[in-house]
């Protein structure tokens, strides 16, 4: 565990750290914690850590997931290293207003495992859009290279829907897409 920030506290009766960052002359706030787990990292405007039971909430959080990133109001991490999030989005694009994401009322993140949501909308350059759905599921896997080679029933006939699917090749990096025909 590695913890940066413009202020820590750390509390021995109650086991409790917290990390905090410091606002500038001009009201921006600097040095923001940055909090290291693993392979996990944390950005945040807040994080109280409890030492004994490993649990926290953060506030205010970016971290990545796989290719994607979350971004969080606030999020509580229990024991297990799951992420429950309130207000959050979970995007591919690594800027700190990105210019689009699926925007959730509250998420469930297994870290280099999947990211879950409850109800959602696409939000692209922060318009709305009225494309959603009830839940979401998105898979965060490992870096792997190599190729994937699918393998789906073919009957004979022409091809319809994942039966026509091809090889997905990963190099380098993960995919989660197979090119169609």
């Amino acid at each position: 565990m590695n913890l940066k920030a413009a202020l820590i506290t750390v509390d021995y009766s109650r086991n409790l750290v917290t990390a905090e960052g410091r606002a500038d002359s001009t009201g921006k706030v600097r040095d923001r914690p940055l909090f290291k787990q693993g392979s996990q990292n944390y950005q945040a405007g807040r994080i109280d850590y409890n030492l004994k039971s490993k649990r926290g909430r953060i506030t205010d959080v970016v971290t990545q997931q796989g290719e994607g990133f979350v971004h969080a109001e606030t999020i509580k991490k229990n024991d297990r290293n799951e992420l429950f999030g309130v207000r959050g989005r979970y995007t591919t694009c690594n800027l700190e207003n990105p210019h689009f994401f699926i925007n959730a009322s509250k998420m469930k993140v297994i870290p280099g495992e999947k990211v879950v949501t409850g109800p959602f909308n696409l939000v692209i350059g922060d318009i709305p859009t009225p494309l959603g759905f009830l839940f979401g599921y998105f898979p965060t896997p490992k870096a792997t290279s190599g190729l994937r080679a699918s393998s789906f029933p073919h009957s004979g006939r022409l091809p319809t829907g994942a039966s026509s699917c091809a090889m997905a090749a990963t190099i380098g990096r993960p995919t989660n897409t197979l090119g169609c025909v």
